[in-house]
């Protein structure tokens, strides 16, 4: 289950995360904790990669002893726009991702695709056609 998070890392929000994530770990769901990342999104500046930096860090040292089935989607949904800079959405990521090994090495982490075929929604790539299901 997705559990889509804006709220900044503080003491009650992780409150709420820890009750969410542990619900769904006893009910035998694999919870993700997704990040909105609104700001980093909308403006990819160094101070806004800063403070995503700074969350995933709190986020991740919060949950560092927790079932390895919790994952982390590291940015959902990335905008049209940041996927016209591929380096630097490529440097977010990565230090995203460094910021999260610093305590979860081993934990799973979900980057989001630059460029997603539509066509292969509607069964438009040829390849996909000729197959069951779409390839992903």
């Amino acid at each position: 289950m997705r559990i889509r998070v804006k709220d900044a890392a503080t003491e009650d929000p992780l409150k709420r995360l820890d009750r969410q994530v542990n619900d769904c770990l006893d009910a035998g769901v694999i919870p993700v904790i997704a990040y909105q990342a609104d700001e980093l999104k909308s403006g990819p500046s160094d101070k806004n990669l800063r403070q995503a930096e700074a969350w995933w860090r709190t986020v991740a040292a919060h949950f560092q002893s927790t079932s390895y089935r919790l994952s982390f989607d590291l940015i959902i949904e990335v905008t049209d726009a940041l996927n016209q800079q591929p380096r630097r959405l490529n440097e977010i990521y990565e230090r995203l991702a460094s910021a999260v090994r610093e305590t979860n090495p081993e934990r799973i982490l979900m980057i989001s695709p630059r460029l997603h075929d539509p066509g292969a929604d509607r069964g438009g790539d040829p390849l996909c056609r000729k197959r069951r299901h779409p390839l992903l």
